[in-house]
Protein backbone atom coordinates (compact mmCIF):
# COMPACT_ATOMS: atom_id res chain seq x y z
CA UNK A 1 0.00 0.00 0.00
CA UNK A 2 1.59 3.54 -0.94
CA UNK A 3 1.60 5.49 1.91
CA UNK A 4 -1.00 8.78 2.24
CA UNK A 5 -2.73 7.60 -0.90
CA UNK A 6 -4.03 5.46 -3.33
CA UNK A 7 -2.57 2.17 -3.62
CA UNK A 8 -2.30 1.79 -8.09
CA UNK A 9 0.07 -0.87 -7.92
CA UNK A 10 -2.59 -3.38 -8.91
CA UNK A 11 -4.07 -1.28 -11.51
CA UNK A 12 -0.68 -0.82 -13.22
CA UNK A 13 -0.03 -4.45 -12.92
CA UNK A 14 -3.28 -5.29 -14.74
CA UNK A 15 -3.13 -2.55 -17.15
CA UNK A 16 0.78 -2.15 -18.00
CA UNK A 17 3.42 -3.83 -19.59
CA UNK A 18 2.91 -7.02 -17.79
CA UNK A 19 -0.66 -7.47 -17.85
CA UNK A 20 -2.93 -5.89 -21.00
CA UNK A 21 -0.58 -3.90 -22.08
CA UNK A 22 -2.82 -0.80 -22.86
CA UNK A 23 -1.54 2.92 -22.46
CA UNK A 24 -1.81 3.76 -18.66
CA UNK A 25 -0.34 6.48 -16.62
CA UNK A 26 -0.46 7.61 -13.17
CA UNK A 27 -0.67 11.09 -12.13
CA UNK A 28 -0.47 12.49 -8.38
CA UNK A 29 0.56 16.13 -6.64
CA UNK A 30 3.67 17.27 -5.46
CA UNK A 31 1.24 16.91 -1.42
CA UNK A 32 4.32 19.07 0.13
CA UNK A 33 4.45 18.11 3.95
CA UNK A 34 5.55 20.81 6.71
CA UNK A 35 9.14 19.10 6.73
CA UNK A 36 9.81 20.35 2.75
CA UNK A 37 9.38 17.09 1.64
CA UNK A 38 6.97 15.95 -0.94
CA UNK A 39 4.28 13.03 -0.31
CA UNK A 40 3.61 12.62 -3.81
CA UNK A 41 7.55 11.71 -4.69
CA UNK A 42 7.58 9.17 -2.05
CA UNK A 43 4.40 7.91 -3.33
CA UNK A 44 5.63 7.91 -7.27
CA UNK A 45 8.93 5.83 -5.70
CA UNK A 46 6.97 2.95 -4.03
CA UNK A 47 4.99 2.48 -6.76
CA UNK A 48 7.88 2.25 -8.96
CA UNK A 49 9.50 -0.29 -6.70
CA UNK A 50 6.38 -2.32 -6.67
CA UNK A 51 6.59 -2.68 -10.29
CA UNK A 52 10.13 -2.41 -11.39
CA UNK A 53 12.61 -5.06 -11.43
CA UNK A 54 14.96 -4.21 -8.47
CA UNK A 55 18.19 -4.34 -10.48
CA UNK A 56 16.55 -1.68 -12.94
CA UNK A 57 16.42 1.20 -9.35
CA UNK A 58 19.96 -0.92 -7.93
CA UNK A 59 22.24 2.33 -7.25
CA UNK A 60 20.17 4.97 -8.61
CA UNK A 61 19.40 8.26 -7.01
CA UNK A 62 15.52 9.23 -6.21
CA UNK A 63 16.24 12.03 -8.52
CA UNK A 64 17.06 9.24 -11.24
CA UNK A 65 14.45 6.98 -10.18
CA UNK A 66 12.05 10.11 -10.70
CA UNK A 67 13.33 10.07 -14.34
CA UNK A 68 12.73 6.43 -14.56
CA UNK A 69 9.17 6.43 -13.36
CA UNK A 70 7.91 9.25 -15.85
CA UNK A 71 9.70 6.86 -18.40
CA UNK A 72 6.84 4.32 -17.09
CA UNK A 73 4.55 7.26 -17.05
CA UNK A 74 3.88 7.93 -13.42
CA UNK A 75 4.57 11.67 -13.02
CA UNK A 76 4.14 13.92 -9.78
CA UNK A 77 3.28 17.72 -9.73
CA UNK A 78 5.62 20.42 -7.69
CA UNK A 79 2.73 21.30 -5.29
CA UNK A 80 -0.65 20.58 -4.51
CA UNK A 81 -2.74 20.28 -7.57
CA UNK A 82 -4.48 23.83 -7.16
CA UNK A 83 -1.24 25.22 -6.85
CA UNK A 84 0.08 23.66 -9.54
CA UNK A 85 -2.83 24.85 -12.16
CA UNK A 86 -2.32 28.23 -10.59
CA UNK A 87 1.37 28.46 -11.85
CA UNK A 88 0.77 26.54 -15.32
CA UNK A 89 -1.25 30.20 -16.51
CA UNK A 90 -4.94 29.51 -14.89
CA UNK A 91 -3.84 32.51 -12.38
CA UNK A 92 -6.84 34.50 -13.99
CA UNK A 93 -9.66 31.56 -13.38
CA UNK A 94 -8.19 30.59 -10.02
CA UNK A 95 -8.32 34.21 -9.02
CA UNK A 96 -11.95 35.30 -10.13
CA UNK A 97 -13.68 31.90 -8.38
CA UNK A 98 -11.67 32.92 -5.16
CA UNK A 99 -12.75 36.12 -5.02
CA UNK A 100 -15.82 35.01 -5.84
CA UNK A 101 -16.31 32.59 -3.17
CA UNK A 102 -14.24 33.92 -0.58
CA UNK A 103 -15.76 34.31 3.18
CA UNK A 104 -14.68 37.81 3.77
CA UNK A 105 -12.88 41.07 2.13
CA UNK A 106 -9.57 40.22 3.52
CA UNK A 107 -9.59 36.73 1.28
CA UNK A 108 -11.39 38.65 -1.79
CA UNK A 109 -8.04 41.82 -1.41
CA UNK A 110 -5.56 38.40 -0.81
CA UNK A 111 -6.86 37.02 -4.03
CA UNK A 112 -7.31 40.11 -6.23
CA UNK A 113 -3.61 40.59 -5.68
CA UNK A 114 -2.51 37.28 -6.08
CA UNK A 115 -4.57 36.99 -9.22
CA UNK A 116 -2.76 40.53 -10.73
CA UNK A 117 0.79 39.36 -9.90
CA UNK A 118 0.66 35.15 -9.93
CA UNK A 119 4.69 35.59 -8.65
CA UNK A 120 3.69 36.46 -5.10
CA UNK A 121 1.13 33.91 -4.22
CA UNK A 122 1.61 32.48 -1.10
CA UNK A 123 0.71 28.39 -1.55
CA UNK A 124 0.08 27.82 2.03
CA UNK A 125 -2.63 31.00 2.98
CA UNK A 126 -3.74 30.04 -0.81
CA UNK A 127 -4.87 26.65 0.27
CA UNK A 128 -6.46 27.99 3.67
CA UNK A 129 -8.34 30.06 1.57
CA UNK A 130 -9.39 27.30 -0.72
CA UNK A 131 -9.95 24.63 2.49
CA UNK A 132 -12.21 27.86 3.91
CA UNK A 133 -14.30 27.94 0.78
CA UNK A 134 -14.11 23.75 0.18
CA UNK A 135 -12.16 22.07 -1.87
CA UNK A 136 -15.32 20.52 -3.58
CA UNK A 137 -17.30 23.80 -4.20
CA UNK A 138 -14.10 25.89 -5.19
CA UNK A 139 -13.67 22.94 -7.84
CA UNK A 140 -17.58 22.93 -8.77
CA UNK A 141 -17.24 26.42 -9.49
CA UNK A 142 -13.45 26.98 -10.69
CA UNK A 143 -14.70 23.93 -13.40
CA UNK A 144 -17.38 26.65 -14.98
CA UNK A 145 -14.18 28.72 -15.72
CA UNK A 146 -10.94 26.80 -17.24
CA UNK A 147 -11.01 26.06 -20.64
CA UNK A 148 -9.97 22.77 -22.16
CA UNK A 149 -6.39 22.00 -21.92
CA UNK A 150 -5.66 23.81 -18.82
CA UNK A 151 -3.98 21.72 -16.48
CA UNK A 152 -0.63 21.50 -14.98
CA UNK A 153 2.29 20.21 -16.44
CA UNK A 154 2.68 17.03 -15.01
CA UNK A 155 -0.79 16.32 -15.95
CA UNK A 156 -0.14 17.72 -20.01
CA UNK A 157 3.01 15.24 -19.65
CA UNK A 158 1.03 12.00 -18.75
CA UNK A 159 -1.82 12.89 -21.21
CA UNK A 160 0.76 13.33 -23.97
CA UNK A 161 2.75 10.23 -22.24
CA UNK A 162 -0.93 7.97 -22.80
CA UNK A 163 -1.88 9.97 -26.65
CA UNK A 164 1.76 8.74 -27.84
CA UNK A 165 0.88 5.48 -27.01
CA UNK A 166 -2.85 5.13 -27.73
CA UNK A 167 -1.91 3.73 -31.40
CA UNK A 168 -1.26 0.35 -29.94
CA UNK A 169 -4.51 0.02 -28.66
CA UNK A 170 -6.62 1.58 -31.78
CA UNK A 171 -8.33 -0.85 -34.67
CA UNK A 172 -6.63 0.88 -37.25
CA UNK A 173 -3.23 0.19 -36.15
CA UNK A 174 -3.83 -3.34 -34.58
CA UNK A 175 -5.83 -3.83 -38.09
CA UNK A 176 -2.67 -2.84 -40.47
CA UNK A 177 -0.16 -4.80 -38.16
CA UNK A 178 -2.29 -8.09 -38.85
CA UNK A 179 -2.66 -7.24 -42.55
CA UNK A 180 1.48 -7.02 -42.41
CA UNK A 181 1.34 -11.13 -41.44
CA UNK A 182 0.54 -11.82 -44.91
CA UNK A 183 3.28 -10.20 -45.88
CA UNK A 184 6.65 -11.84 -44.96
CA UNK A 185 8.54 -8.97 -46.80
CA UNK A 186 6.59 -6.37 -44.36
CA UNK A 187 7.13 -8.17 -41.44
CA UNK A 188 10.29 -8.39 -41.20
CA UNK A 189 10.98 -4.89 -41.72
CA UNK A 190 8.68 -4.28 -39.11
CA UNK A 191 10.45 -6.48 -37.06
CA UNK A 192 13.75 -5.32 -37.94
CA UNK A 193 15.86 -4.21 -34.74
CA UNK A 194 19.00 -2.76 -36.00
CA UNK A 195 19.09 -0.41 -39.51
CA UNK A 196 16.96 -1.41 -42.12
CA UNK A 197 17.13 -0.84 -45.60
CA UNK A 198 13.51 -1.50 -47.66
CA UNK A 199 14.19 -1.90 -51.46
CA UNK A 200 10.72 -1.70 -52.32
CA UNK A 201 9.05 -1.62 -56.26
CA UNK A 202 5.66 0.31 -56.97
CA UNK A 203 2.72 -0.18 -55.68
CA UNK A 204 4.47 -2.61 -53.34
CA UNK A 205 3.23 -1.01 -50.12
CA UNK A 206 6.37 0.38 -48.97
CA UNK A 207 4.48 3.62 -47.89
CA UNK A 208 2.80 1.64 -45.73
CA UNK A 209 5.52 -0.60 -44.34
CA UNK A 210 7.36 2.99 -43.24
CA UNK A 211 4.04 4.34 -41.62
CA UNK A 212 3.44 1.08 -39.51
CA UNK A 213 7.21 0.85 -38.78
CA UNK A 214 7.57 4.45 -37.26
CA UNK A 215 4.49 4.00 -35.23
CA UNK A 216 5.62 0.87 -33.65
CA UNK A 217 9.02 2.65 -32.93
CA UNK A 218 7.46 5.93 -31.40
CA UNK A 219 5.22 3.52 -29.26
CA UNK A 220 8.10 0.72 -28.18
CA UNK A 221 11.16 2.29 -29.05
CA UNK A 222 11.74 5.41 -28.21
CA UNK A 223 11.19 7.08 -24.84
CA UNK A 224 9.73 10.49 -24.78
CA UNK A 225 11.35 13.34 -24.33
CA UNK A 226 13.89 11.52 -27.25
CA UNK A 227 11.82 11.12 -30.57
CA UNK A 228 12.15 10.57 -34.11
CA UNK A 229 13.08 12.56 -37.35
CA UNK A 230 11.46 10.99 -40.52
CA UNK A 231 12.99 12.82 -43.71
CA UNK A 232 11.55 12.70 -47.17
CA UNK A 233 11.78 14.29 -50.70
CA UNK A 234 9.34 17.07 -50.39
CA UNK A 235 6.70 18.51 -48.75
CA UNK A 236 3.96 17.14 -50.50
CA UNK A 237 5.21 13.45 -49.45
CA UNK A 238 5.59 15.03 -45.64
CA UNK A 239 2.08 15.96 -45.87
CA UNK A 240 0.65 12.07 -46.81
CA UNK A 241 3.28 10.66 -44.31
CA UNK A 242 1.88 12.78 -41.60
CA UNK A 243 -1.88 12.46 -42.37
CA UNK A 244 -1.18 8.73 -42.37
CA UNK A 245 0.14 8.77 -38.65
CA UNK A 246 -3.00 10.69 -37.56
CA UNK A 247 -5.20 7.86 -38.69
CA UNK A 248 -2.87 5.63 -36.53
CA UNK A 249 -3.11 8.32 -33.76
CA UNK A 250 0.29 9.46 -34.28
CA UNK A 251 1.03 13.13 -34.38
CA UNK A 252 3.73 15.96 -35.25
CA UNK A 253 5.19 16.91 -32.05
CA UNK A 254 8.33 18.96 -30.71
CA UNK A 255 10.04 15.50 -30.64
CA UNK A 256 8.61 14.03 -33.76
CA UNK A 257 10.06 15.72 -37.25
CA UNK A 258 8.30 14.86 -40.71
CA UNK A 259 10.01 17.30 -43.16
CA UNK A 260 11.83 17.35 -46.10
CA UNK A 261 15.77 17.28 -46.26
CA UNK A 262 16.20 20.94 -46.38
CA UNK A 263 13.66 21.83 -43.33
CA UNK A 264 15.38 19.03 -41.06
CA UNK A 265 18.43 20.81 -41.88
CA UNK A 266 17.54 24.12 -41.13
CA UNK A 267 15.61 24.01 -38.27
CA UNK A 268 17.12 21.03 -36.71
CA UNK A 269 20.82 21.42 -37.18
CA UNK A 270 21.48 24.53 -38.86
CA UNK A 271 19.62 26.93 -36.61
CA UNK A 272 20.59 25.26 -32.87
CA UNK A 273 23.80 24.58 -33.72
CA UNK A 274 25.43 26.95 -36.14
CA UNK A 275 26.38 29.96 -33.67
CA UNK A 276 27.23 27.65 -31.07
CA UNK A 277 30.09 26.11 -33.54
CA UNK A 278 31.32 29.13 -34.81
CA UNK A 279 29.93 28.93 -38.36
CA UNK A 280 29.77 32.54 -39.91
CA UNK A 281 26.27 33.51 -40.42
CA UNK A 282 24.50 36.49 -40.15
CA UNK A 283 22.56 36.60 -36.90
CA UNK A 284 19.34 37.60 -38.54
CA UNK A 285 19.36 35.09 -41.20
CA UNK A 286 16.41 33.99 -43.91
CA UNK A 287 15.82 32.26 -47.03
CA UNK A 288 16.32 34.52 -50.16
CA UNK A 289 13.42 34.24 -51.87
CA UNK A 290 13.31 32.92 -55.47
CA UNK A 291 13.04 36.45 -57.33
CA UNK A 292 16.27 36.96 -54.83
CA UNK A 293 17.85 34.01 -55.77
CA UNK A 294 17.85 35.13 -59.37
CA UNK A 295 19.05 38.69 -59.16
CA UNK A 296 21.84 37.12 -56.95
CA UNK A 297 22.96 34.38 -59.62
CA UNK A 298 22.66 36.95 -62.25
CA UNK A 299 24.87 39.17 -60.87
CA UNK A 300 27.68 36.74 -59.79
CA UNK A 301 27.49 35.71 -63.35
CA UNK A 302 27.92 38.64 -64.41
CA UNK A 303 30.81 39.11 -62.16
CA UNK A 304 32.57 35.64 -63.03
CA UNK A 305 31.80 35.06 -66.21
CA UNK A 306 30.31 37.87 -68.18
CA UNK A 307 27.52 40.59 -68.20
CA UNK A 308 26.74 38.99 -71.55
CA UNK A 309 25.91 35.61 -70.66
CA UNK A 310 22.15 34.39 -69.85
CA UNK A 311 22.13 33.18 -66.34
CA UNK A 312 19.95 30.16 -66.72
CA UNK A 313 22.68 28.76 -69.25
CA UNK A 314 24.85 28.52 -65.27
CA UNK A 315 22.16 27.94 -62.98
CA UNK A 316 21.73 24.30 -63.67
CA UNK A 317 25.16 23.19 -63.58
CA UNK A 318 26.15 25.55 -60.69
CA UNK A 319 23.26 23.64 -58.67
CA UNK A 320 24.51 20.09 -59.62
CA UNK A 321 28.54 21.64 -58.74
CA UNK A 322 27.14 22.50 -55.19
CA UNK A 323 24.96 19.27 -54.47
CA UNK A 324 28.16 16.99 -56.25
CA UNK A 325 31.23 18.59 -55.04
CA UNK A 326 30.92 18.73 -51.45
CA UNK A 327 34.16 18.87 -50.33
CA UNK A 328 35.37 22.46 -50.40
CA UNK A 329 38.48 21.74 -48.82
CA UNK A 330 39.85 19.57 -51.24
CA UNK A 331 40.76 19.33 -55.13
CA UNK A 332 37.91 17.65 -55.80
CA UNK A 333 35.72 21.18 -55.40
CA UNK A 334 38.43 23.28 -57.63
CA UNK A 335 37.44 20.40 -60.37
CA UNK A 336 36.06 23.01 -62.55
CA UNK A 337 37.64 26.40 -61.83
CA UNK A 338 35.35 28.51 -63.55
CA UNK A 339 31.81 26.94 -61.91
CA UNK A 340 33.62 26.81 -58.24
CA UNK A 341 34.44 30.41 -58.51
CA UNK A 342 30.79 31.41 -59.74
CA UNK A 343 29.59 29.12 -56.60
CA UNK A 344 31.77 31.08 -54.17
CA UNK A 345 30.60 34.51 -55.50
CA UNK A 346 26.76 33.61 -55.45
CA UNK A 347 27.07 32.88 -51.75
CA UNK A 348 29.13 35.44 -50.93
CA UNK A 349 26.38 37.76 -52.18
CA UNK A 350 23.62 35.57 -50.31
CA UNK A 351 25.81 35.88 -47.40
CA UNK A 352 26.11 40.10 -47.68
CA UNK A 353 22.67 39.86 -47.36
CA UNK A 354 21.79 38.33 -44.77
CA UNK A 355 20.52 35.56 -46.62
CA UNK A 356 20.88 31.12 -47.11
CA UNK A 357 19.37 29.27 -49.97
CA UNK A 358 17.74 26.05 -50.02
CA UNK A 359 21.11 24.14 -51.09
CA UNK A 360 22.94 26.13 -48.09
CA UNK A 361 20.46 24.77 -45.66
CA UNK A 362 21.41 21.01 -46.47
CA UNK A 363 25.51 22.07 -47.16
CA UNK A 364 25.49 24.20 -43.95
CA UNK A 365 24.00 21.38 -42.13
CA UNK A 366 26.11 18.58 -43.66
CA UNK A 367 29.48 20.42 -42.58
CA UNK A 368 28.54 20.65 -38.93
CA UNK A 369 26.86 17.01 -38.94
CA UNK A 370 30.45 15.81 -40.25
CA UNK A 371 32.81 18.20 -38.46
CA UNK A 372 31.30 18.03 -34.80
CA UNK A 373 31.12 15.04 -32.60
CA UNK A 374 28.96 17.15 -29.95
CA UNK A 375 26.49 18.12 -32.48
CA UNK A 376 25.77 14.13 -33.84
CA UNK A 377 25.92 13.21 -29.82
CA UNK A 378 23.13 16.14 -29.71
CA UNK A 379 21.12 15.04 -32.69
CA UNK A 380 21.43 11.22 -31.16
CA UNK A 381 20.13 12.47 -28.17
CA UNK A 382 17.24 13.83 -30.04
CA UNK A 383 16.69 11.51 -32.27
CA UNK A 384 17.22 8.13 -31.57
CA UNK A 385 15.93 7.21 -34.81
CA UNK A 386 16.49 8.39 -38.47
CA UNK A 387 13.75 7.71 -41.01
CA UNK A 388 14.30 8.49 -44.55
CA UNK A 389 11.40 8.04 -47.13
CA UNK A 390 12.27 7.98 -50.87
CA UNK A 391 16.26 7.50 -50.20
CA UNK A 392 16.89 7.52 -54.25
CA UNK A 393 15.79 11.05 -54.95
CA UNK A 394 17.56 12.40 -52.16
CA UNK A 395 20.97 12.70 -53.25
CA UNK A 396 24.86 12.63 -51.99
CA UNK A 397 24.52 15.49 -49.28
CA UNK A 398 21.54 13.43 -47.48
CA UNK A 399 23.51 9.85 -48.33
CA UNK A 400 26.57 11.55 -46.08
CA UNK A 401 24.43 13.06 -43.44
CA UNK A 402 22.83 9.21 -42.53
CA UNK A 403 25.82 8.04 -42.50
CA UNK A 404 26.95 10.73 -40.23
CA UNK A 405 24.28 10.37 -38.01
CA UNK A 406 23.61 6.42 -37.89
CA UNK A 407 27.26 4.85 -38.71
CA UNK A 408 29.26 7.31 -36.92
CA UNK A 409 26.80 8.93 -34.44
CA UNK A 410 24.73 6.01 -33.18
CA UNK A 411 21.29 6.67 -34.23
CA UNK A 412 19.22 3.85 -35.73
CA UNK A 413 18.41 4.24 -39.52
CA UNK A 414 15.07 2.79 -41.27
CA UNK A 415 15.29 3.80 -44.99
CA UNK A 416 13.25 2.69 -47.61
CA UNK A 417 13.06 3.50 -51.79
CA UNK A 418 13.32 1.89 -55.31
CA UNK A 419 16.60 2.87 -57.08
CA UNK A 420 14.81 2.07 -60.26
CA UNK A 421 12.44 4.76 -59.64
CA UNK A 422 14.34 7.63 -59.20
CA UNK A 423 13.66 10.47 -61.72
CA UNK A 424 15.40 13.47 -60.34
CA UNK A 425 19.21 12.77 -61.31
CA UNK A 426 19.07 16.59 -62.81
CA UNK A 427 18.99 17.52 -59.19
CA UNK A 428 21.97 15.52 -57.66
CA UNK A 429 19.72 12.14 -56.89
CA UNK A 430 22.18 8.93 -57.02
CA UNK A 431 20.42 6.06 -57.14
CA UNK A 432 23.54 3.56 -56.49
CA UNK A 433 23.91 5.05 -53.27
CA UNK A 434 20.54 3.34 -52.50
CA UNK A 435 22.10 0.13 -53.44
CA UNK A 436 25.28 0.85 -51.80
CA UNK A 437 23.70 0.85 -48.42
CA UNK A 438 21.49 -1.79 -49.12
CA UNK A 439 24.44 -4.04 -49.99
CA UNK A 440 25.96 -2.86 -46.55
CA UNK A 441 26.67 -5.97 -43.68
CA UNK A 442 25.67 -3.10 -41.33
CA UNK A 443 22.18 -2.48 -42.65
CA UNK A 444 19.44 -5.27 -42.75
CA UNK A 445 18.34 -5.74 -46.37
CA UNK A 446 14.92 -6.35 -46.89
CA UNK A 447 13.09 -6.60 -50.07
CA UNK A 448 8.95 -6.44 -50.78
CA UNK A 449 8.03 -8.43 -53.96
CA UNK A 450 4.15 -8.08 -53.43
CA UNK A 451 2.64 -5.75 -56.49
CA UNK A 452 -0.61 -4.98 -54.87
CA UNK A 453 -1.21 -1.94 -57.67
CA UNK A 454 -0.55 -4.32 -61.46
CA UNK A 455 -1.79 -7.42 -62.33
CA UNK A 456 0.82 -9.86 -63.89
CA UNK A 457 -0.48 -8.63 -67.26
CA UNK A 458 0.69 -5.41 -67.01
CA UNK A 459 3.60 -6.49 -65.25
CA UNK A 460 4.72 -8.60 -68.18
CA UNK A 461 3.93 -6.23 -70.64
CA UNK A 462 6.17 -3.74 -69.26
CA UNK A 463 9.02 -6.31 -69.19
CA UNK A 464 8.57 -6.25 -73.43
CA UNK A 465 8.95 -2.67 -73.00
CA UNK A 466 11.94 -2.65 -70.38
CA UNK A 467 13.88 -5.56 -72.35
CA UNK A 468 14.61 -8.69 -70.93
CA UNK A 469 18.02 -7.13 -69.76
CA UNK A 470 16.20 -4.71 -67.34
CA UNK A 471 13.48 -7.32 -66.72
CA UNK A 472 16.13 -10.02 -65.56
CA UNK A 473 18.32 -8.04 -63.17
CA UNK A 474 15.06 -6.64 -61.48
CA UNK A 475 13.91 -10.15 -60.68
CA UNK A 476 17.63 -10.88 -58.98
CA UNK A 477 17.64 -7.81 -57.01
CA UNK A 478 14.23 -7.97 -55.55
CA UNK A 479 13.20 -11.91 -56.39
CA UNK A 480 10.18 -12.67 -58.77
CA UNK A 481 6.69 -10.59 -58.63
CA UNK A 482 4.20 -11.81 -56.27
CA UNK A 483 0.59 -11.00 -57.95
CA UNK A 484 -2.42 -9.63 -55.33
CA UNK A 485 -3.80 -7.90 -58.53
CA UNK A 486 -4.25 -11.15 -60.93
CA UNK A 487 -7.37 -10.29 -63.24
CA UNK A 488 -6.48 -11.57 -66.63
CA UNK A 489 -6.59 -8.83 -69.20
CA UNK A 490 -6.67 -10.25 -72.99
CA UNK A 491 -3.42 -11.47 -74.66
CA UNK A 492 -0.05 -9.02 -74.37
CA UNK A 493 0.70 -8.05 -78.03
CA UNK A 494 4.31 -6.30 -78.60
CA UNK A 495 3.88 -2.99 -78.65
CA UNK A 496 6.84 -0.45 -79.28
CA UNK A 497 7.40 2.71 -77.35
CA UNK A 498 8.10 5.53 -78.86
CA UNK A 499 10.07 7.94 -75.88
CA UNK A 500 10.34 12.01 -76.87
Amino acid sequence: MLRGGTNFGPYVALLGERGLRLPIAVVTDGDPAVDGSKRGETRILELLAAVAQPAELAGQSAARQLVIAADRGFFVGDHTCEVDLFRSGAHEEIGDTLMELAPGNTARTRAQGWRANPATLDPVQFLKDVTAISKGRFAQRLSTRIVAGQCPAYVTNAIEYVRARCARSTPAYRRVVEELRGNPGQLQAYNADRHCVVLAGPGSGKTKTLIVKIARLLIETVREPRGLACITYNAECARELKARLERLGIFESDNIFIGTVHSFCLKKVVMPYAALARIELPRDLRVALPSEQEALFARAVALEISADEPPSRWRTLAEEYRRTHLNRQTAEWQEDEQLAALVARYEGLLRQRGMIDFEDMVLIGLQLIESRRWVRRALRARFPVIVVDEYQDLGVALHRIVGSLCFRGGSRLFAVGDPDQSIYGFTGARPELLRELANSPLVESVRLPFNYRSGPTIVRASEIALGRSVATRLVEERGPSIFTNDRQASRIRRTTFVVN
